[in-house]
């Protein structure tokens, strides 16, 4: 259902911050649905299209409802009432906007952490297996990862794109735009979890002939690698699991590496709370615009958090494989 006359711009604008750019078509994000290094994820201004966002990176697409409905992680009727409607969708509560409400501070459903928990094992496996060579030969000389860095942090391979039945991740049944009804997509790939607190918040894959990564839908916004913050040990803050797991394994003794898994993920009390309590904070989100502008609500929501941008290159895994030394780099930004 297209809800009319609702200002979806806004909604996004308090969930996401402002638009990275705007074109005549309307204003561009930072996807939160997927790790999205350059903005494209669109509310469109067109008359026709007005109240609709869509996605040029994962394909996602809908209205305000559609939109509350996956970034609350929440059912339709609980939707309608984050937007201020009746129960049958039919008419706008008067005057009252309501604000969206903060996402869950919890990892997703038991269903959803049973049936990741199994591909993530069976992934891990296939890794090491003969179908897995061609992954495994990108994570070590691709991107520079040591075998002791890759199997402490579960990675894993999916060697065919999986789509699952929402009710095997135990999320509700929801129809596309062509009424048919979605199904959960895990694309091939480097499948990366991410842990806390015993429990799977959420599962990325890292397409090896494309940098934009996926997961299935249901995740938790959590904070990659928290579990391991220390408050008297610095941390820093990257974009990608990779970036972090090079910082890892080149100055873990100096740093905590987490990742926000996108320009604007992880922003939320859970997070900042523990970052808060860290010695010290270095921000080193890519040096590009994406990465100075998001930024900017770190350095503004931790007082102990200084910018800190590779020398020359993107980010601290382009750094690394393209022979710069990360170790140097961080202990000269914790001067």
């Amino acid at each position: 259902m297209t809800v009319d006359g609702l200002d979806l711009r806004a909604w996004v604008v308090r969930d996401l911050g402002e638009p990275a750019r705007e074109t005549a078509r309307g204003a561009w994000w930072c996807c939160p649905f997927h790790q999205d290094k350059t903005p494209s994820f669109l509310v469109s201004q067109k008359p026709a299209e007005r109240g609709r966002y869509h996605c040029f990176g994962c394909g996602a697409d809908g209205d305000a409802i559609d939109y509350v409905r996956r970034r609350q992680n929440c059912g339709y009727g609980d939707a309608l009432a984050a937007l201020g409607l009746t129960d049958d969708g039919s008419e706008r509560a008067p005057v009252v906007r309501r604000e969206p409400e903060p996402e869950r501070l919890t990892a997703p459903c038991g269903v959803w952490q049973d049936r990741g928990i199994a591909i993530v094992a069976a992934c891990r496996a296939a890794l090491w297996m003969p179908e897995g060579a061609r992954a495994l030969d990108w994570l070590r000389g691709r991107r520079g990862l040591s075998d002791d860095v890759i199997g402490m942090a579960a990675l894993g391979y999916n060697a065919h794109d999986r789509h699952d039945d929402r009710a095997a991740w135990g999320l509700a049944p929801e129809l596309d735009d062509h009424g048919r009804p979605r199904r959960v997509w895990l694309p091939s790939g480097v499948v990366i979890p991410w842990e806390f607190g015993g429990e799977l918040w959420r599962v990325n894959v890292r397409p090896l002939d494309k940098k934009d990564y996926k997961g299935p839908a249901g995740f938790g916004n959590g904070l990659y690698g928290a579990d391991a913050l220390l408050c008297d040990l610095p941390a820093v803050i990257l974009e990608g699991e990779l970036d972090a797991l090079t910082v890892k394994q080149c100055a873990g003794d100096l740093v905590t590496p987490v990742a926000t898994g996108g320009t604007g993920g992880s922003r939320r009390v859970k997070w900042l709370a523990r970052l808060a309590a860290c010695a010290r904070v270095l921000v080193a989100f890519d040096s590009d615009e994406a990465g100075d502008e998001a930024a900017q609500y770190w350095l503004g929501a931790l007082p102990n958090a200084a910018r800190w941008r590779a020398p020359w290159g993107k980010d601290a895994n382009e750094l690394a494989t393209a022979g710069g030394d990360v170790r140097a780099w961080i202990a000269a930004g914790l001067e």
